[in-house]
């Protein structure tokens, strides 16, 4: 016992002892690992704020261990801290100390690495949701998002849920998505969006297709576009999509696998990031997917076989590694399977074999497709990689399936057959849910197929962007099917040499790619052709003749002159020719004896096929001849050409599918029983039919379609063929149907019991129902099966509501369109009315002579004597409700009806002029206390009246309290309409108590908008409006009487005195408010309710003559202090013609009607801080806007201000506030009579800088004499543009020093120099970015520029000058120096400077060498453009050159630029009467002559010059001096009355591109040059402005001499 007890005190001692031993090892531990913590927290965080920047929202036990990680960081360091504090100053070790404070060392030591083993995170957050993504479409400073992660995360799908969410939530109207793919397609990508708009494009351009889709697009208030897998850049504009400030309602939704495709090429604003599912979210999908087929498995099983079962499907999804595509796949694959073949599935998907031996892991993805029910399904699968990428039409991949595997069964079954294997395989999510008529494969399912495939029929797809020479010949010999797609392919081998070829694929870009002669002859196996977009002409390659095994051709949208060849191949059993230009079929064409389909669909420009060649063609099943103008002859008419007849499609006797356009109906025999065979038809009969332009034979419902027109009068309806198809028709659409009133009773019993839809228009013969319905009600048997019944312009058409058998017919309806019946008084009776228990959507449309929508009758045996009881089911299923132009209708429905409209979503009543109410009381219904139990309107959406001038009341209170679901309210041109929302109440209705009213009304309303209601004088009372937490958008136009928007007084016994109780959810979704022309309009709104405006971002107030303040103070009974209005999200406001606003809120305390007290717009209680365009027109009244003490960061924001016509204003901001202007980009200020744009109120001079401005306007500021006081330095480091008009007191300022005309004027007359003038811009300004600059009627100054100053104060980069009647009193525009630094200047305009002199003066460097176009006019000073002396390649790159009205001068060029002028293209000369030639040797005197100063420098170079001119001059001829003008096309000499020559010089001219020369008003040019002069293109000279002053008399000298002497003969006659 001693000696365990001895024992245990040493080892006590020993760990002791350890612990002060190991002090410093401890402690140095411990900084390390706490170094170790903060890297993983660092790179933990970096995770953290990117996902957090994409969108995603962080887990919360990230989220929890950040935070513990700063916890323990915080507390090691303070052990450490602590550690050196207390041992510093002592020199002996304190063993008492590090014994206790080394414990606690190792202790956090083993705490830190306890939270380092918590910090390996499989996931660092969560993807986005619906809703998040949702929230961010609603930015509006956002329209570009971006979606990114992984091939088979989920993009798509979330895609597809997102957009049926933003439908289903009214965010927006319509949703449009596109596959992009790795190889986008321009024409393809605008025809999927084109779909969700239903708009179709015909035959036009690429710029066509782009504007018309633009323009659609355009129309859409609020659009979502969704581009799925995105690759890389796609051009938006190219495709048409409008969106940012072309289109604000537009937003774009994009997809890819990487995010830098996303951000850098298509620059998203926002991104979010999808990751893989965790192992409970993917058994969740996974067991929603495959839940009945566990519970199935699981039936009757003991314990020891659960938990085997539960081991089973729980790891199934987990093999599946959280990629919820393999999970779906998977799910869907076993949901019909047994316990074994789930067995089976798991051992494969862990890679087990039957022994239980590791071999390799098969893919989710495979397992989907080995477990598909039939070779048939698996066979199609892998046959639809073989056409490459992208979506395929289901006729296009029908036809070229059949023809590697049809076999001989009936074209027609087989395809239903093909039809149902597609729905099979989209089922298992092995095919993508998309367009019907289209099928397209996820790219990993795409991949996996593809390498199933390759292990038994390989495929070649010609790799991207390679040429022909790259492509793997080896490959290519052992291939079984080609896809060559369009982008790949500029040329193909002379021959492909592929012997085991079953298909191939090709696609090219119209005329680009041309065909060899033998490319198909090593290809004699190929059953398939698939050719899009070729050009055969005159015939295709002569080795086409040796495909002998073809037994599918199609040739789309290719150009076609002679096929003859394509009679040879006689397997052919398929051809397509579909939306080909083709003129003619060859007659050879009925050699093919085995052809069971021909496709003629779209060949408009095909009009002739041979006589007897359909006749020839008896195996055939389909024929596709839709949109061909193709001549029928009448059958058993003589006629010269060899036109067919349709009698020849009885020799048909297999055929089963037949779409036809016939022109005349007179052509069509009378015994055409092959249409008793037709299983699926679209037949249409007349010239006014215009064809689908959707791809034929795809996957849609059968269609039995049928379209008359038959303005001709032959009683078409007795044709016996047309009678057989009356007998199956769905579809029946007739139009200028004419017929006696017993027609009907010829028909067949059986006629038209399978219609469901009937559209009659344009025709006389429809007067009731027994016509309408097209059977005799007599005889009728049954319920009528119509869905649709249309009705546009039937003239004579009276009555729809034809005896007591009449309610029966429509029973099915779902969608009745009345549109142009202008006979039709009353549309529908109480007994008709009734019974439409199924329609869903009606319209009625221009019938001016309809007085009711449902009238009450009295019908034999039927007891209408209780009207609610007859109406049971009527209209319960109505959605979509709209009258417009019914000019007569006084009442819209009864309330009997009306009351029945529970799942009315859309009600629209637009120009019913003289309507006075749209629910009204039925004089039957004699008690309607039942109107607190209706669910009147409650899932009414949308409401629009526009233009019913008679209505005063939108709706009473009764029944708009059920309102709950409206989303949008339009109300305009109701010129009497006096309330929205009466108090009015129906007889009997106990509404003494009205506060419960407005409980749920309005609570999801997000627009309103009220226009031209002229007597509404309050919007909405207060107890309505208070519900308006979800308003988003409110417009109020027009309405010139309104006093009030939100009224408080409205209703008795409620006690709103006092606002400041008012909820907060008031307004609190508002977005934006436009508020326009309501001239009695003082206030918009109270505090109390704008204090809720925590969304607010647009406002627009303007033409309100007498508002006074927008946000009016409250008294409140405590006394507080009216509290800031805070607008935080408000970005955009404008003010405009505003005359009694002078600020945005009044205190109580001020007189409103003295108008000399000054108020700034925004005062200390209004704060903005995101507002970023401020546009203020017409506000006289208005002294000042900001006040000196503005909010902190209250302009911050600020990009764009804008003001104009402020008479009052004097300045536009004080110092204090433009130093916080940061983000300013454009600041215009005009047609006021502001003194000064920043007002010193502080004193202290001081730099101020403009980060960002880009665009400064000041433009008819009269007033104007100073930018700021004295003393002040700015900076506009992004100045752009910057233009001064109409500022004619500008006078000089430390900023800009611009002087005034007096100053100048005086220092002038005491005979200072030029350069000691002032200058526009000097060393005060600094703008190094300048690009734009336009300068007119600014006062007198002495130049633009300080010529002391360095380039960068002005400006190098300028690109565009403007200089407009600027009086100022120097001589030249541009010194030698500041010439040489403009070297980026293109466009230079001067414009009535009546005191210039000279533009560019003596240089011997190169200046303005980006010169493009040079403007002059109205200078009537000007005396020389260009001096003698330029540098080389000075002006080498003007390509315009315009003078005008310049009288001063004498001559335009002389030889030393003129020779420079290599790339000018227009040259205009005009009203300048004293030039007399244009090209000079040398300018003498002028504006030179006058300068007595100039260098001897200078002097010597002019001798110098003169002295090579005078040496050239002495060779003549060949050896003159010769000038070129290479690209010169258009000389315009005009109205120059001493203008001689061209050159007075005997020098050379060639104008090789001269193309347009006029030479008008010039009476003394009697030559154009005295030395050699060659002009080639040019053809005719213009005299004068009519078609005889044009002359060509050879040569351009002898043309003017001749036109000359004309003239001068005659003045002399």
């Amino acid at each position: 016992m001693d000696f365990k007890l001895g024992e245990s005190a040493t080892e006590y001692v020993r760990s002791q002892l350890g612990y002060i031993t190991s002090y410093k090892s401890n402690q140095e531990k411990l900084i390390i690992e706490v170094q170790n913590l903060k890297g993983r927290k660092s790179s933990v965080q970096e995770t953290v704020d990117e996902a957090k920047r994409n969108g995603e929202k962080i887990l919360n036990n990230v989220q929890i261990w950040l935070k513990k990680v700063d916890e323990t960081i915080a507390e090691a360091n303070n052990l450490i801290f602590n550690d050196f504090q207390e041992n510093y100053p002592i020199h002996i070790p304190n063993i008492q100390f590090r014994l206790q404070h080394s414990k606690k060392l190792q202790k956090m030591t083993q705490e830190i690495y306890r939270v380092l083993s918590e910090g390996n995170f499989d996931k660092i957050s969560k993807p986005p949701t619906i809703k998040e993504v949702q929230q961010v479409l609603k930015d509006p400073n956002i329209c570009k998002i971006g979606l990114y992660g992984i091939d088979g995360v989920g993009k798509t799908t979330l895609m597809k849920e997102l957009a049926k969410e933003v439908l289903k939530d009214g965010s927006f109207d319509v949703v449009a998505m596109a596959e992009v793919t790795d190889s986008p397609n321009v024409e393809n990508i605008q025809g999927q969006i084109a779909d969700a708009l239903a708009l179709k494009f015909d035959e036009e351009t690429k710029e066509e297709r782009m504007q018309k889709l633009r323009g659609r697009i355009s129309k859409e208030k609020n659009i979502l576009v969704i581009l799925d897998d995105i690759w890389g850049q796609v051009d938006l504009a190219e495709l048409g999509i409008p969106f940012g400030d072309d289109h604000k309602g537009c937003k774009l939704l994009l997809t890819s696998e990487r995010l830098n495709v996303l951000k850098r090429q298509m620059g998203t604003q926002n991104n979010f990031r999808l990751e893989v599912l965790s192992d409970e979210d993917s058994w969740k999908l996974f067991e929603k997917i495959a839940d009945q087929a566990i519970k199935s498995i699981s039936t009757n099983k003991s314990v020891v076989e659960l938990d085997e079962i539960n081991s089973i499907v729980q790891n199934v999804p987990k093999c599946c590694n959280g990629f919820p595509l393999f999970i779906v796949v998977v799910a869907k694959a076993l949901r019909t399977k047994d316990l074994s073949t789930w067995k089976d599935a798991l051992k494969q998907l862990k890679g087990m074999n039957e022994k239980g031996h590791f071999e390799k892991v098969v893919c989710p993805l495979e397992l989907g497709y080995r477990y598909l029910e039939s070779d048939e399904l698996r066979t199609l699968f892998l046959f639809i990689v073989s056409l490459g990428p992208g979506r395929i039409h289901t006729g296009e991949l029908f036809s070229c399936y059949w023809g590697l595997y049809g076999d001989s069964h009936q074209l027609t079954k087989a395809r239903n057959n093909y039809y149902k294997f597609i729905d099979d395989l989209r089922a298992s999510s092995l095919l993508l849910e998309v367009e019907i008529e289209y099928v397209r494969m996820h790219d990993s399912v795409r991949d996996t197929a593809k390498a199933i495939s390759s292990r038994t029929h390989l495929t070649y797809e010609v790799p991207k962007f390679t040429q022909k020479e790259q492509w793997d010949i080896d490959q290519l010999k052992k291939c079984h099917y080609i896809n060559l797609p369009c982008y790949s392919l500029d040329e193909v081998p002379k021959k492909l040499d592929c012997p085991e070829l079953k298909q191939m694929s090709l696609k090219s870009n119209l005329g680009q790619l041309t065909i060899p002669d033998n490319f198909f002859a090593g290809m004699g196996e190929v059953k398939v052709l698939n050719l899009h977009r070729m050009s055969f002409a005159p015939s295709p390659p002569p080795s086409f003749r040796l495909l002998k095994n073809l037994r599918s051709l199609n040739l789309y949208e290719c150009v076609l002159d002679d096929i003859t060849m394509v009679a040879e191949l006689t397997s052919l059993e398929i051809l397509s020719l579909e939306r080909s230009k083709l003129q003619e079929l060859p007659k050879e064409i009925g050699q093919l004896t085995r052809l069971r389909m021909l496709n003629l669909t779209n060949c408009y420009q095909l009009k002739s096929v041979p006589r007897y060649l359909i006749y020839s063609l008896v195996y055939l099943e389909e024929l596709y001849m839709g949109n061909c103008n193709i001549q029928w002859e009448a059958e058993g008419v003589e006629s010269q050409s060899n036109n067919p007849s349709l009698g020849e499609l009885r020799k048909l006797d297999r055929l089963t599918t037949l779409d036809l356009s016939i022109h005349d109906a007179s052509v069509l025999p009378t015994d055409m029983d092959v249409f008793k065979q037709l299983q699926r038809y679209n037949i249409s009969i007349g010239n006014m039919w215009k064809w689908s332009s959707f791809w034929s034979c795809d996957a849609r419902e059968i269609s039995t379609t049928l379209k008359l027109v038959d303005s001709l009068n032959t009683e078409i309806f007795l044709n016996h063929g047309i009678q057989m198809l009356f007998t199956t028709i769905k579809d029946l659409s007739l139009a200028k149907i004419n017929f006696s009133d017993d027609v009907f009773y010829e028909l067949n019993r059986e006629a038209f019991q399978h219609l469901r839809h009937l559209y009659v228009q344009n025709s006389d013969a429809f007067y009731n129902l027994e016509t309408l319905i097209l059977c005799d009600l007599r005889n009728m048997y049954g319920p009528f099966a119509k869905q649709t019944l249309i009705l546009w312009n039937l003239h004579n058409l009276e009555d729809i509501s034809y005896g007591p058998l009449a309610a029966q017919c429509f029973e099915n309806l779902q969608v009745f369109k009345v549109q142009g019946c202008c006979k039709l008084k009353k549309l529908l009776s109480y007994s008709v009315a009734k019974n439409l228990a199924q329609l869903q959507h009606m319209e009625i449309f221009d019938c001016t002579a309809m007085e009711e929508i449902v009238c009450e009758e009295k019908l034999e045996d039927e007891n209408l004597h209780n009207i609610t009881d007859n109406a049971i089911h009527c209209f319960e299923k109505l959605r979509v409700i709209k009258v417009h132009g019914c000019h007569k209708l006084k009442k819209l429905l009864p309330y009997s009806l009306a009351k029945k409209l529970s799942q009315l979503q859309e009600m629209e009543i637009v120009n019913c002029t003289v309507m006075e109410e749209i629910i009204y009381e039925d004089e039957n219904l004699h008690n309607m206390k039942d109107t607190t139990d209706t669910l009147f309107f409650y899932k009414l959406q949308i409401i629009k009246v526009h233009g019913c001038h008679k209505l005063k009341i939108l709706l009473p209170y009764s029944l708009a309290k059920n309102l709950s679901q409206l989303q949008e309210i339009e109300i305009f041109d109701c010129t009497d309409m006096e309330e929205i929302i009466s108090e009015k109440k129906i007889e009997d209705e106990n509404l003494h108590n009205v506060k419960d009213i407005g409980t749920h009304v309005f609570e999801k309303l997000q627009v309103l908008k009220v226009q031209g209601c002229y007597k509404l004088k309050i919007l909405l009372p207060y107890s309505l409006a208070k519900n308006l937490s979800q308003l988003q958008e409110m417009e109020i136009f027009d309405c010139t009487n309104m006093e009030e928007i939100i009224s408080k007084e409205k209703f008795e016994n409620e006690n709103l005195n006092h606002m400041e109780d008012i909820g907060t959810q008031f307004f609190e979704n508002l977005q934006v408010i436009n508020v326009q022309s309501c001239y009695k309009l003082k206030k918009l709104l109270p505090y109390a309710l704008a204090k809720n405006l925590s969304q607010l971002q647009e406002m627009k107030i303007s033409h309100c003559n007498v508002l006074e303040e927008i946000i009016s103070e409250e008294k409140f009974e405590d006394g507080k202090e009216f509290p800031m209005i805070v607008l935080p999200k408000l970005h955009s406001l404008t003010l405009d013609t505003l005359p009694n606003l002078c600020s945005f809120s009044l205190p109580l305390e001020i007189d409103k009607d003295d108008g000399s007290i000054s108020l700034p717009l925004f005062n200390q209680k209004v704060t903005s801080p995101k507002l970023d365009m401020l546009v203020i027109i017409n506000m006289n009244r208005l002294k000042s806007i900001w006040h000196n003490q503005q909010a902190p960061n209250s302009v911050n924001n600020l990009k764009t201000i804008k003001i104009t016509r402020c008479h009052a204003l004097r300045n536009v901001f004080p110092t204090a506030m433009a130093k916080e202007l940061l983000q300013l980009q454009v600041l215009e200020i005009s047609m006021s009579m502001i003194e000064m744009i920043v007002e010193d109120i502080q004193g202290a001079p001081d730099n101020i800088t403009f980060t960002k401005l880009e665009q400064l306007k000041l433009e008819y500021l009269p007033k104007l004499t100073k930018f700021c006081q004295e003393g002040y330095n700015f900076k506009f480091p992004s100045l752009q543009t910057v233009e001064v008009i109409g500022c004619p007191n500008l006078k000089s300022s430390g900023n800009l020093n611009l002087t005034t005309i007096a100053q100048l004027g005086l220092r002038g007359k005491n005979g200072q120099k030029d350069d000691e003038l002032n200058n526009l811009f000097n060393e005060k300004v600094a703008m190094p970015n300048l690009e734009d600059l336009r300068l007119s009627n600014i006062g007198s100054h002495g130049k633009i520029w300080d010529e002391k100053l360095r380039v960068p104060f002005y400006s190098k980069n300028l690109k565009n000058l403007i200089e407009d009647d600027y009086r100022n009193h120097t001589e030249s525009l541009f010194s030698s120096s500041t010439a040489r630094a403009l070297t980026k200047l293109k466009h230079l305009e001067i414009l009535s400077c009546p005191a210039l002199v000279e533009i560019f003066v003596q240089q011997e460097k190169a200046t303005f060498p980006n010169l493009e176009t040079l403007f002059i006019n109205g200078m009537s000073g000007l005396q020389s453009i260009w001096n003698n002396l330029q540098g080389p390649n000075s002006f080498h790159k003007l390509n315009k050159i315009q003078i005008i009205g310049c009288r001063a001068l004498h001559d335009v060029f002389p030889f030393v630029v003129a020779k420079e002028l290599r790339q000018l293209k227009v040259l205009e000369i005009s009203r300048s009467i004293n030039i007399e030639n244009i090209v000079v040797k040398s300018h003498r005197g002028g504006a030179l002559g006058k300068h007595k100063n100039i260098s001897d420098s200078v002097s010597m170079e002019f001798e110098e010059d003169d002295a090579v001119f005078t040496k050239l001059e002495e060779n003549k001829g060949d050896d003159a001096i010769e000038i070129v003008f290479m690209e010169l096309k258009e000389l315009y000499l005009e109205h120059l009355l001493r203008l001689r020559s061209f050159c007075r010089e005997s020098y050379n001219f060639k104008f090789p591109a001269l193309e347009k020369a006029s030479v008008i008003r010039c009476p003394n040019m009697q030559t154009f040059c005295h030395g050699n002069l060659i002009t080639p293109s040019l053809s005719q000279v213009r005299f004068g402005w009519s078609q005889e002053d044009l002359r060509w008399d050879g040569d351009l000298n002898t043309t003017l001499k001749r036109r000359m002497n004309l003239e001068s003969n005659i003045v002399t006659s």
